[in-house]
């Protein structure tokens, strides 16, 4: 079973600087009322000021049974350390308006020259699966 993402919106390039980038979230809470706008509005901006490439914009996340949901999507790449190398992986993050109750969905998007190699982390289809996210806990979980 393949999520597949139906793009909804307006589109954010990720060489924004840091005060469009916060703009975009102001933009995108408004966009997707969030239940907790201000929570949301801290940890995205922490979230993006961190990892510079990511971006945010409002889109339409598509389950599997085919439900479909408006959502804060972060779109771009995460540095991740590896046998003494760093690979940016492309991820998607994608937060819910129920954020911080819901933990966010987290996949793997990889290029056309990459691959997925299926693990207890990341499954064939690119979705993440890690303790914190599985066991979040609403006032304790930060993107």
């Amino acid at each position: 079973a393949v999520v597949s993402i139906a793009e909804y919106g307006y589109y954010i390039t990720n060489n924004l600087r840091m005060s469009d980038k916060q703009g975009a979230v102001t933009q995108a809470i408004a966009d997707l009322p969030a239940q907790q706008p201000q929570i949301v509005g801290q940890h995205l901006n922490s979230c993006v000021s961190q990892f510079r490439e990511l971006s945010p914009k409002v889109s339409k996340y598509v389950y599997d049974n085919g439900q479909e949901f408006k959502m804060i999507l972060l779109s771009g790449t995460i540095p991740m350390p590896y046998k003494g190398n760093t690979y940016n992986i492309p991820v998607n993050i994608w937060i819910h308006s129920d954020y911080p109750n819901q933990a966010p969905i987290v996949l793997v998007t990889p290029t056309r020259e990459m691959q997925i190699k299926p693990s207890k982390i990341v499954d064939s289809n690119g979705r993440v699966y890690l303790p914190y996210l599985h066991e979040w806990k609403a006032r304790q979980g930060y993107i």
